[in-house]
């Protein structure tokens, strides 16, 4: 976790229009994404945004993900997927907005 928020300190520095469109988009669809999730338990529509969204962005992710395990050699789950692609909803925003607003430790030096 550590190194991940240490990576993402590193997006205020981008300059490649491409990398922050990119980071912005993957940060912005899982804070909604997230909104979604918990704005279900009042809202059907909410609910079906949400299952929407997230069949697309499965389906999107999976194809990424599955060409690369391929391309690599790599073993694919895909229980192990699907279990990521939910924990992805809370760690990405969190990891993101941790990122920015607290410090963090590696190799000695403090940020």
């Amino acid at each position: 976790l550590s190194q991940r928020i240490r990576w993402a300190s590193k997006a205020s520095l981008y300059t490649n229009a491409v990398a922050i469109a990119v980071a912005s988009l993957v940060f912005f669809i899982n804070v909604l994404m997230l909104f979604l999730a918990v704005s279900s338990f009042f809202s059907a529509h909410a609910f079906y945004s949400f299952l929407v969204l997230m069949l697309v962005k499965a389906v999107a992710d999976f194809i990424l993900v599955k060409s690369y395990a391929s391309f690599y050699n790599e073993k694919f789950n895909p229980a192990i997927f699907f279990l990521q692609e939910l924990l992805n909803l809370i760690y990405i925003p969190l990891v993101a907005l941790a990122s920015q607003f607290l410090g963090f430790t590696w190799k000695g030096r403090k940020n």
